[in-house]
């Protein structure tokens, strides 16, 4: 029975000293502008941990950190989103519904936000270069399909986005 409370202690040290490590090593990577983690705490994508590459541009498939400069939200709000049409890609509206290059997605097109404020279709037409059509994965996510985000420009882009849990 004494051996248990030292093992105990020696549990909780192993535990910071381990959680301490982290600690540096992410702000170490923070300061050398390498990454850094990020909660999404909304349902707009998958809820959870994400390592953020800065300054890398996502590609077709992956998430991407936003920096949204609109009215919707306050400014410098950042947004994960999933990158699902690039430059040449062909988005169109039937109706409501988002398609992109002729096959029809989930994503559809509200006329109001929650609030009740109007929603202004987004952009329709080939993705121009270097640009950026994105969605998330919620009925509700603020994204590309609305004329207020529209195209992502590559300035808007903080980087690549991973998820981690």
């Amino acid at each position: 029975m004494p051996n248990k409370p030292i093992l105990v202690l020696d549990l909780i040290a192993k535990s910071f000293a381990w959680f301490a490590v982290l600690f540096v090593i992410l702000v170490l990577l923070k300061h050398f502008n390498i990454g850094y983690l990020s909660v999404n705490k909304t349902p707009s994508i998958a809820t959870g941990i994400y390592w953020v590459m800065p300054k890398v541009m996502p590609r077709k498939g992956d998430d991407a950190v936003i920096e949204y400069k609109g009215q919707y939200f306050e400014r410098g709000v950042h947004l994960v989103k999933h990158v699902v049409a690039i430059n040449g890609d062909l988005i169109a509206h039937n109706g409501n519904q988002v398609m992109i290059n002729g096959k029809a997605t989930t994503a559809m097109i509200k006329p109001v936000t929650l609030r009740g404020e109007p929603l202004l279709p987004g952009p329709v037409g080939c993705v121009p270069d270097g640009e950026f059509f994105v969605l998330g994965d919620h009925v509700d996510s603020f994204d590309s399909r609305y004329g207020h985000l529209g195209f992502v420009k590559p300035e808007q882009i903080i980087g690549k986005a991973v998820r981690l849990l």
